[in-house]
């Protein structure tokens, strides 16, 4: 059994376990729950989660989506153009330089942010399919169990003649 409550960061590590996120897509993964208007709420912090499992119940049991997020412009550093080109020097050779190397910092910049999306989404599509897979084998081994476990009806044993 869970010791006492399950916080956003355990969860969270969880989910990274359960679908073999790489560690570093920690700030990507993105849980949500279908609440009773069925809508997808976030949780992101420890009293949304609290109030999830507290509106759970036995026959409806708090059920995670959990995604991930493409990188946000804000967690992405930037790289700084030099002042003397923000303030329109002239066009001397250190300024084009500058300007240059500005422009080229900004293309590989893209091409990572470019990169790093293809890597989140493909990673997205990994644990969609590795959710799918882990349902369809949790229903075939429910399925059966539940036909082991049902009792023979009378009249259906099958005799061996003596």
């Amino acid at each position: 059994g869970v010791v006492g409550s399950p916080t956003i960061e355990a969860t969270r590590d969880a989910a990274i376990a359960r679908f073999q996120l790489e560690p570093a897509a920690r700030e990507a993964v993105r849980l949500q729950y279908k609440d009773s208007d069925g809508d997808l709420v976030d949780l992101s912090t420890e009293e949304e989660l609290a109030m999830a499992l507290a509106a759970c119940q036995p026959s409806h049991p708090l059920r995670l989506v959990v995604s991930l997020r493409a990188p946000t412009a804000a967690s992405t550093p930037r790289t700084t153009i030099p002042t003397a080109i923000v303030q329109g020097d002239t066009d001397t050779k250190e300024s084009k330089e500058a300007r240059a190397a500005a422009k080229e910092a900004r293309r590989r910049e893209k091409e990572e942010e470019k990169r790093e999306k293809r890597r989140v989404k493909e990673a997205s599509r990994e644990a969609d399919r590795m959710g799918i897979r882990s349902f369809i084998h949790e229903a075939i081994a429910n399925a059966a169990a539940q036909a082991n476990a049902q009792p023979s009806r009378p009249g259906t044993e099958t005799q061996t003649p003596p």
